[in-house]
């Protein structure tokens, strides 16, 4: 629900008001920008009935919260009670259950898989017709690797996902994270190693959006989840400047913001910028997810 003001006038004439005239999937994300194009202020608290076209269909989604989910935590204080969690859970909409996995090939490819039991058993374990997707996984942790050799029916690569093919030098805190190829962001990330004697080590890199365009077709149906620990404010724009997203059908994903994370590659980025990142795929026809808010 939106509050609006008396000084939406202008915006509700032009149907893209909180009950205009723009489809469901759009509705959000060209109310806000109605909104910051007239300098008014706006106070969203959710975004109740949205939809994405997908193939030119209408299609439900759980709406958004326009603040960051708290974790299960059975602390007192320390956040909202698990029941409320696993309940907003549960409401998510899975794409399979609304739209046909055919005629393509059914693919699940996870970035930043971690250990065998963390994503991929979340997917074989809950989405729809799990066993008919093949599943690929990128991860860039040497620890991680080896369970992967027992596990049956995952096409692995020991590799990271970037913007260009090559190498890409990653460094940890807490997890590990991409160094940014240039710019001052880059300075900051190898300072804060430096001065915390963290390891910088260089992995094999595949252009994800060069990967997507040389391997899948629109008619296949492809689920990504992508948890890459902040790479997603190079990736994202990448596949959306190279027109590479409308390959993806269904996405998982886990946007990283300073004062969540902490991580030097992430430093200025805010909440709300990984809002308006979902909110502008969705208005792009990316049926997308909050994986912080699944998992």
């Amino acid at each position: 629900f939106f509050s609006t003001p008396t000084s939406w006038a202008p915006c509700l004439a032009m149907g893209l008001g909180p009950c205009g005239g723009a489809s469901g999937r759009l509705r959000s994300y060209l109310t806000l920008t109605c909104t910051l194009a007239l300098g008014l202020a706006l106070t969203l608290t959710r975004v109740d009935g949205d939809e994405v076209l997908h193939h030119n269909r209408q299609v439900p989604i759980e709406p958004l919260i326009n603040h960051p989910w708290p974790g299960c935590s059975p602390i007192p204080g320390g956040g909202q009670n698990c029941e409320q969690v696993l309940a907003r859970r549960n409401k998510a909409m899975l794409l399979a259950r609304h739209a046909p996995l055919g005629p393509g090939r059914p693919v699940y490819l996870d970035l930043g898989s971690r250990e065998c039991n963390g994503s991929i058993a979340w997917f074989k374990r809950n989405y729809p017709k799990a066993e008919d997707f093949e599943i690929k996984a990128w991860e860039v942790v040497r620890e991680y690797f080896a369970c992967y050799q027992f596990e049956m029916g995952v096409e692995f690569h020991e590799q990271g996902v970037w913007v260009h093919d090559g190498v890409v030098n990653f460094t940890r805190h807490h997890h590990a994270y991409a160094v940014p190829d240039m710019g001052p962001r880059r300075d900051q990330v190898l300072a804060f190693s430096k001065s915390h004697h963290y390891t910088v080590w260089s992995i094999p890199c595949i252009d994800f959006s060069r990967y997507l365009q040389d391997n899948f077709k629109v008619d296949d149906f492809v689920v990504v989840k992508m948890d890459i620990e902040g790479a997603e404010h190079e990736i994202i724009p990448h596949l959306i400047s190279q027109g590479t997203y409308k390959l993806v059908d269904e996405l998982f994903l886990n946007c990283h913001y300073f004062k969540h994370t902490h991580l030097p590659n992430v430093q200025g980025i805010k909440w709300d910028d990984c809002y308006q990142m979902f909110l502008k795929l969705r208005a792009l026809g990316v049926y997308v997810h909050d994986w912080g808010e699944l998992i």
